[in-house]
């Protein structure tokens, strides 16, 4: 649907100057911003690098996006691509500045951008990517046509990934009696550690294959703050579309309990996607994936198998 009324408005030359794409995959909302470029500025797909395809992500430790200096801002700074954005295209008549991870901005860089925002040049448009859409600030949501990107063409369906996932369904279902026998828990408990362990297995996979052959890493002189930021933004895609499997299984359990007529049981559902988000902000904050993890199975095995009242 994203993808169709971009081309129609491209078609009819109505394309919004500044737009957000947000969506739960940054992987399909950076393809999607590729898609669009290289038709603005009427290049192959293929292209790795062109003057007038401007791009902005995280960087550094934090993976933040910085302001820069006034004088001399580095080029990963915003001051830096809002001077790109002023200059006038290059090679042909139009630009385009894609900021990736727009809700890494910090609050500095996010007003200085701001500004370009609100007055953007008539021969660039500006694409914002995010995952969590309202991080970013009102007003600047606010100066952007909205679209939703849909991530169905990007789930996991490769084999090692659709296991991990039935073992998980599995384990959830191993639950629903509530507190097991004493004499089954050594196994419960087993299967939660297996969970882990083949969490992060899986994790460190799919990023490899998703880092391999990537556009954006075939760039010309690419540095190495920038690949690393590249890489990262693309490991975090890949553990948010793995946890959004995760609660579209627990949601999944919970129904079922419902159905059964265990309503008691299912209406826990909120606490435990409480606790997935709760892994989703350690996470982000570099917290070690099998600890993160680790606490999200074990509060769901206090949450699920808990006394019913």
């Amino acid at each position: 649907m994203a993808r169709t009324i971009l081309k129609r408005a491209m078609r009819r030359g109505r394309l919004a100057h500044s737009i957000l794409l947000f969506g739960t995959s940054l992987t399909q909302l950076e393809k999607l911003a590729w898609e669009v470029g290289c038709s603005l500025l009427n290049i192959p797909r293929e292209s790795t690098d062109h003057t007038d395809f401007l791009q902005l992500r995280p960087t550094g430790k934090a993976r933040n996006i910085r302001i820069g200096e006034k004088e001399n801002p580095d080029k990963s700074t915003v001051r830096h691509f809002n001077q790109q954005i002023a200059q006038s295209p290059y090679s042909g008549d139009k630009k385009v500045a894609v900021v990736v991870e727009a809700d890494r901005f910090n609050t500095r860089a996010a007003n200085a951008f701001l500004k370009t925002l609100e007055e953007p040049p008539l021969d660039t448009t500006i694409l914002l990517l995010t995952t969590r859409p309202y991080s970013l600030l009102p007003t600047i949501r606010s100066r952007c046509l909205r679209i939703r990107v849909s991530d169905q063409t990007d789930r996991d369906d490769d084999p090692e990934t659709t296991a991990w996932l039935g073992r998980y369904r599995d384990w959830l279902n191993s639950l629903s009696a509530g507190l097991p026998a004493k004499e089954e828990v050594p196994n419960l408990v087993l299967g939660l550690y297996a969970l882990v362990s083949d969490f992060k297995t899986d994790l460190e996979r799919i990023t490899k294959e998703s880092l391999r052959g990537h556009p954006d890493l075939k760039r010309d002189g690419l540095s190495d703050e920038e690949k690393s930021a590249i890489e990262a933004g693309i490991s975090v895609s890949v553990r948010e579309r793995l946890l959004i499997s995760m609660e579209e299984i627990t949601a999944e359990f919970a129904r079922g309990l419902a159905d059964s007529g265990n309503d008691s049981i299912a209406s826990r559902l909120p606490a435990a996607i409480d606790a997935l988000e709760d892994t989703s902000r350690l996470l982000r904050v570099n917290y070690q994936v099998q600890s993160a993890v680790e606490q999200f199975l074990l509060a769901s095995l206090r949450i699920w198998t808990a006394p019913r009242g």
